[in-house]
């Protein structure tokens, strides 16, 4: 599921800074979340990671 802007869950966590939220949806559903998926403003999951330096998604996202 998306928003207007295609922006997934797991991206909207990351804008949000809910590190702990995006760790949830990793571990819980990450065998159905599409990291790749490109948001019209914040791009995917592993720039927006990258971006924020939140290296234990950046890490989790790797290991997917």
């Amino acid at each position: 599921m998306v928003d207007g802007e295609n922006s997934t869950a797991l991206v909207i966590a990351l804008k949000s800074k809910f590190i702990e939220l995006a760790s949830f949806y990793l571990q819980n559903f990450g065998d159905k979340l599409d990291i790749l998926m490109r948001s019209k403003k914040l791009g995917n999951a592993i720039n927006l990671a990258i971006k924020c330096q939140e290296f234990t998604i950046i890490d989790a996202i790797l290991n997917h």
